[in-house]
């Protein structure tokens, strides 16, 4: 039996905090059991993305998504198409944006959605509006994994659930 895969998705093009987290646990997957790929949304960057860089030093497969800025209704169908060439079998999206993508794409594919929380900034008028539709959203996952504690209160009391 093949190991499962996984799709860590992220809209991002740095290589931040919560990058670092999603690599280090991708990392310390048992081989035998996860095969991870760590997919990222295109970004006119010449020098590449940044997260899949360190995603591919760190030895890890990485896929790139086209997505358009804000929600791209296409994007979703890439994302399914891109999860089905993949074989995957658990999608784990990382912040809104792929929460969204994810949770349509794991829908049409009939693969579960781990989605991990790792806050909300609060940004600008725009990424409150994101982060009130993610909470939402969010309720369509098959589990929902916070960061803290204080994280995981806050989505119980928007309606998100256990």
């Amino acid at each position: 039996m093949r190991p499962a895969r996984l799709m860590l998705l992220r809209s991002t093009c740095i290589h931040g905090g919560p990058e670092r987290v999603i690599i280090g646990f991708a990392r310390r997957l048992n081989p035998e059991a996860f095969d991870p790929i760590v997919v990222a949304f295109a970004e006119d960057l010449p020098e590449g993305n940044p997260f899949l860089r360190a995603a591919a030093v760190s030895g890890l497969k990485s896929a790139v998504l086209e997505a358009g800025g804000g929600f791209d209704r296409d994007a979703a169908q890439r994302l399914t198409n891109l999860a089905r060439d993949l074989e995957i079998d658990l999608l784990c999206p990382q912040d809104y944006r792929a929460n969204f993508y994810a949770i349509s794409a794991g829908k049409r594919l009939g693969v579960p959605v781990v989605a991990t929380v790792h806050g909300y900034t609060r940004q600008t008028p725009k990424v409150r509006i994101y982060e009130v539709l993610d909470r939402i959203i969010l309720r369509r996952a098959d589990a929902v994994i916070c960061v803290s504690e204080r994280l995981r209160s806050h989505l119980r009391r928007c309606g998100v659930p256990d």
